[in-house]
């Protein structure tokens, strides 16, 4: 399976409307259903993470944190989380990296597609499984900086010629 015939064409939509079905998607295909992870780990999505994953900031290199500007990039790849996820991606590696809090026993998950540069961060559950935080593109130096020091737990390899 391709990710690019996974994208969610919103070419004909205004922003508001992309985030609003961007947002039926996600409560249909992952707040409602059973997503597991590649080794069957359970994963929870909580409706309030739909604003978090899909907004970002209008000028991140001002304010990195604002989530004021709809991420339609985003909400193009909404159908990448659960193929990722589950292991279905050529090239998919899922990182134990540190979490930002730094005091969690259990480490952050890191789903990280390098072709595409496109990550998912998963956090740990106190009663087992994870629950989704977000999924983005990002640069390949912020990519080697989120893995520094973990380590790599499965990857799907890419197929050899």
């Amino acid at each position: 399976m391709s990710l690019k015939e996974l994208l969610f064409d919103i070419s004909d939509l205004s922003d508001e409307e992309a985030f609003n079905e961007g947002r039926r998607i996600y409560d249909a295909e992952y707040v409602r259903s059973d997503i597991r992870l590649y080794n069957n780990d359970k994963v929870i999505f909580h409706k309030d993470r739909y604003d978090h994953a899909f907004r970002t900031s209008p000028n991140r290199a001002r304010n990195v944190y604002s989530k004021k500007k709809i991420a339609l990039d985003r909400i193009e790849k909404i159908r990448w989380i659960k193929e990722v996820l589950a292991g279905n991606i050529e090239g998919s590696e899922c990182w134990c990296v540190r979490s930002k809090e730094g005091n969690r026993r259990e480490r952050d998950r890191l789903m990280v597609v390098w072709d595409y540069r496109y990550v998912i961060w998963l956090w740990p559950r106190e009663n087992g499984g994870w629950k989704f935080s977000t999924a983005y593109q990002a640069g390949a130096r912020d990519i080697r900086r989120y893995t520094r020091g973990g380590t790599k737990a499965w990857e799907k390899k890419l197929p050899r010629d």
